[in-house]
């Protein structure tokens, strides 16, 4: 299924085969045709995530011009667990708004941070209900945003500046650990060594690997 994320960006989700039907060409077949959707839809990336371990989709993706990037890591931990051995700096947060100003800043910071706009899903998350959106705050200065859902999971999560991600990630862990969840969770890139730092030093556990791949 494709959807039609930020301009110029596609993001792939939920490819399946039925066990019985594989060997038939389909996957391949459904990539093919979700990539002409793409072009037409005028994105110039394609991106999706998969297990570490399927490398026979891998294989199916790379054929179709879209590599590995770097791994992304399910993280998760109990919520008691992290309350015990969450310490250090955090930011101050206020509630993100579907105020114009405010979708406006959390776009241009997308546009700078990822080089895509995702206002429309900003615009999403905070209506919806599920997830609720915080402003990093460092004093008087907006360092990013963080969402977390009652499920006690984190996500998405961005900041301005590399040397915030350490204080605003765990920040994002204790709004979390204020819910009643009972774990914790989020979704951490590889390459974000500030963040596989703070939550290996809260103890929380890889549940399970994954990998970005993009064209």
């Amino acid at each position: 299924m494709l959807l039609e994320s930020p301009p110029k960006l596609s993001s792939l989700r939920k490819v399946f085969v039925s066990p019985d039907q594989q060997g038939r060409s389909i996957g391949n077949e459904l990539i093919k045709r979700t990539i002409a959707h793409a072009e037409t839809s005028g994105a110039s990336n394609r991106v999706l995530i998969t297990f570490s371990f399927n490398t026979v989709s891998q294989g199916l993706y790379i054929r179709h011009g879209l590599l590995p990037r770097f791994p992304i890591y399910n993280v998760s931990a109990s919520r008691e667990q992290v309350i015990g051995h969450l310490h250090g700096p955090r930011y101050d947060v206020t509630p993100l708004r579907p105020e114009a100003s405010t979708l406006r800043r959390l776009a241009q910071a997308d546009e700078r941070i990822l080089g895509v706009s995702r206002e429309k899903h900003h615009r999403y998350l905070i209506n919806d209900g599920a997830a609720t959106g915080f402003n990093l705050l460092d004093g008087n200065d907006w360092i990013g945003y963080a969402y977390v859902d009652a499920g006690g999971h984190i996500g998405p999560l961005a900041v301005t500046e590399p040397h915030a991600v350490a204080p605003a990630l765990r920040t994002a862990l204790y709004l979390a650990a204020e819910s009643d969840a009972s774990r914790i969770s989020a979704f951490l890139p590889g390459a974000s060594k500030a963040a596989l730092d703070t939550t290996m030093a809260l103890r929380m556990r890889i549940k399970c690997p994954m990998l970005l791949m993009s064209s």
